[in-house]
């Protein structure tokens, strides 16, 4: 059993990421458990006890799921997934699941993971921390920094987001402060905007009087986020297939059961 502040952090990773594979890497853990704490939570549960999990019908097949999406780079069907794991093993339910299955790995996650991107440079990050005020110095290398007209100092931590202007000292080195409302660790990101594009890198920091970190990042340009009704029509299309679906194995049922 994980201690309560490690699962806090787990959960925070969570929260900032929306990946749990994400959360899982930079906390150093699997991301089932990473599921775990995270359904735990959902539930309304204390996160240090986590409820069972119950097992899906297709929970046995997920990782060659997982290998044909990855394989076909998401373009796999459905009703192929289905047909070569074998359609009466997995049944009408299994068939849902599967829709659900390669339908939300098919399209991007909605938050980026960070350093998610096209690497674009890099960035030497120097974090200190005073009290509750943390001091980002930032120094750009492998990139014409000449066009950035913006950067801005942004720290994120379970649900909470705190900004700050980044000035930009000399060439391509910036520094600003932020203040926090609390301790522990935070994930200090520094974006950089030019007309044509973004470039973000970040740090995470443990937040705590006199505490530094440091370290040489990858200044990448974060993926466009997906198109909100895009995703709207993906679910609605999902929920009336089961629906069809459900409908279907009912009378189906029904039929069977009638006398004859």
């Amino acid at each position: 059993m994980l201690s309560e502040e490690r699962i806090v952090e787990i959960l925070e990773a969570y929260d900032l990421t929306g990946s749990l594979r994400s959360a899982a890497q930079l906390c150093g853990v699997d991301h089932h458990t990473v599921r775990r704490y995270v359904q735990a939570r959902d539930a309304g549960l204390e996160p240090t006890s986590p409820p069972p999990v119950r097992e899906r019908v297709t929970d046995p097949f997920a990782d060659k799921i997982a290998e044909w999406i990855d394989r076909s780079q998401g373009r796999i069907r459905a009703d192929r997934v289905h047909d070569k794991l074998g359609a009466p093993v997995l049944g009408t339910a299994g068939m849902v699941l599967v829709l659900a299955t390669v339908a939300g790995t098919s399209r991007p996650a909605a938050a980026h993971d960070p350093g998610q991107g096209d690497r674009r440079g890099y960035a030497h990050l120097t974090a200190t921390v005073d009290e509750r005020t943390v001091k980002l110095d930032a120094a750009l290398s492998d990139v014409d920094c000449a066009g950035v007209d913006d950067a801005t100092l942004v720290a994120r931590r379970a649900g909470m987001t705190r900004s700050a202007p980044l000035t930009r000292v000399q060439g391509c080195r910036y520094t600003g402060r932020v203040a926090l409302p609390e301790g522990g660790r935070w994930f200090v990101y520094a974006t950089f905007k030019r007309p044509d594009a973004t470039w973000e890198t970040w740090l995470p920091v443990e937040v705590s009087n006199g505490a530094t970190a440091s370290d040489t990042r990858v200044l990448y340009e974060p993926p466009a986020s997906p198109d909100r009704g895009t995703e709207a029509l993906v679910g609605a299309i999902l929920v009336a297939l089961a629906a069809v679906l459900l409908v279907g194995s009912l009378r189906a049922l029904a039929r069977s059961s009638a006398p004859g």
